[in-house]
């Protein structure tokens, strides 16, 4: 899949933070199963729905795709972001560049050493 400006998922979330992308992603993909016809067919019996649901199947397949597409790139990001514990350095990184926590509190030189060292060491294990 190629993100650009062809892919009207990727123009509405590109902006926005990935956990909010995530849920969003998995909101609209259980709307649009729960909408859509060729969802339906599974429910229901008869002709008219089976007729209904093949009309609509090459659209619902490239809808659902471009969703599944979204979903997963959500969830490599997010494994990312653990595998390389990337909220620790971001916490790391703003206590070195404001003097306080995420609490306020103001901390010390030798706190951050530490704190950065044992990034550091942590990095060099792996």
């Amino acid at each position: 899949a190629e993100l650009g400006e062809q892919d009207e998922l990727w123009v509405r979330f590109r902006h926005q933070h990935i956990q909010s992308v995530n849920q969003e992603v998995q909101e609209e993909i259980k709307r649009f199963v729960k909408e859509n016809a060729t969802a339906q067919i599974q429910k229901q019996e008869g002709q008219g729905p089976t007729l209904q649901a093949i009309r609509s199947l090459p659209q619902y397949q490239e809808m659902l795709a471009k969703y599944w597409v979204h979903a997963s790139l959500t969830e490599q990001s997010f494994a990312q972001l653990q595998e390389r514990n990337l909220m620790n350095v971001g916490i790391l990184e703003q206590d070195l560049a404001c003097g306080v926590d995420k609490d306020g509190k103001e901390v010390s030189a030798s706190k951050l050493l530490t704190m950065l060292s044992n990034h550091l060491s942590d990095a060099n294990a792996e």
